[in-house]
């Protein structure tokens, strides 16, 4: 992540069947070990890693974000902040389909990151073992999965905006680097 102190993240292992504390007042458990970079804030929060079925993501800025207010958490759904999300996904998806079917049971609540004091604006990469890859983003019209044949994402705007940027550059063609 790019900020401007120093994030502190380390090698991080969550093993199968961790019960996590969310910041909304409830737990939840992964169903499946992961590992990546993160930091321990009152609960470990990864901001990109891979788990035990291939399944990789990674959180990036996204300022246009939008999540519920944390007092329209949603009975009977998983309730989670915006830094919470990467470690349900990667605890609890075992690929891409996976991540599908299970997507409609996920509401982001607007929730204060303890660390930086700040709702965290994100949208996410994420890509399983068969290198199918999505973005998912929390925009005012909901939860948007956008498929990304291009295997590649950065912080905001939207998704789609930077996949039509790319045509700025297809003039470009590799070439050696040649020193002078």
């Amino acid at each position: 992540m790019d900020f401007d102190f120093e994030l502190q993240g380390r090698p991080t292992y969550i093993p199968r069947h961790y019960q996590f504390n969310s910041d909304l007042g409830h737990t939840y458990t992964a169903q499946y070990g992961f590992l990546g970079t993160g930091r321990n804030i009152g609960e470990y929060i990864l901001v990109d890693g891979v788990n035990e079925h291939g399944l990789s993501g990674a959180a990036l800025y996204f300022n246009e974000s939008v999540y519920q207010t944390s007092k329209n958490t949603a009975p009977g759904q998983v309730n989670l902040a915006s830094h919470e999300v990467l470690n349900w996904i990667l605890g609890n998806c075992r690929n891409i389909n996976d991540l599908v079917e299970q997507l409609p049971r996920l509401n982001i609540v607007g929730v204060k990151n303890q660390l930086l004091q700040i709702v965290v604006p994100l949208h996410w990469i994420i890509t399983d073992q068969t290198g199918h890859c999505v973005v998912l983003e929390a925009r005012a019209d909901g939860l948007k999965l956008l498929e990304n044949s291009v295997g590649v994402m950065t912080n905001s705007p939207e998704f789609e905006w930077h996949l039509k940027n790319l045509s700025n550059y297809n003039h470009l063609q590799p070439e050696p680097h040649q020193q002078r």
